[in-house]
């Protein structure tokens, strides 16, 4: 019978999964209570690890999103702007107009 070698779980402290996911240790300590990040592997109580392949597919999941998503702010202040530029241009017409007129 063959033997079946495991590729071990690599596991990553705090401060590694920080880096990887690219913030801040404290907001990466934040983001723990979202509902969306991983889950942690309890070494002891007081020994907190992440899966390194959890982290790297939570920041594919989260490019993804945002890739599909524009934010509420943005989209409101592009189509501001825009229908200002057409404000804009509608009056600027109107009184080209009225000067050859």
């Amino acid at each position: 019978m063959p033997e079946h070698h495991e590729i071990p779980t690599l596991l990553a402290k705090a401060e590694l999964g920080a880096k990887i996911i690219d913030v801040s240790e404290r907001k990466f300590h934040e983001l723990r209570h979202t509902p969306d990040f991983p889950k942690p592997v309890l070494l002891s109580p007081r020994c907190v690890r992440w899966r390194i392949d959890d982290l790297v597919a939570y920041v594919n999941k989260l490019q993804t999103v945002a890739a599909l998503s524009e934010p509420a702010q943005l989209r409101h202040a592009r189509e501001t702007k825009a229908s200002q530029n057409a404000l804009a241009k509608s009056g600027a017409s109107k009184s080209a107009r009225s000067k050859s007129a």
